[in-house]
């Protein structure tokens, strides 16, 4: 999860900028898949959910490895 990935999908500029203002203790692969979590994620990005969030963003990191 680049930060300019944040940044281009929320108001956040980083991901540790996006943990903090959802104020969601984060810190475990568990904690990701919250309610609370997945509701901040939808109010304060363009996804629907954590897991479309990461899907996108693993997409875009995968793509710009092959384009070097």
């Amino acid at each position: 999860m680049t930060d300019a990935f944040v940044a281009s999908c929320s108001k956040f500029a980083s991901f540790s900028g996006l943990v903090e203002g959802s104020g969601c203790k984060i810190e475990t692969a568990e904690d990701l898949a919250s309610e609370q979590w997945n509701a901040f994620i939808a109010t304060n990005t363009r996804f629907e959910n954590w897991a479309a969030m990461l899907q996108e963003a693993r997409v875009k990191w995968y793509t710009g490895k092959l384009m070097q």
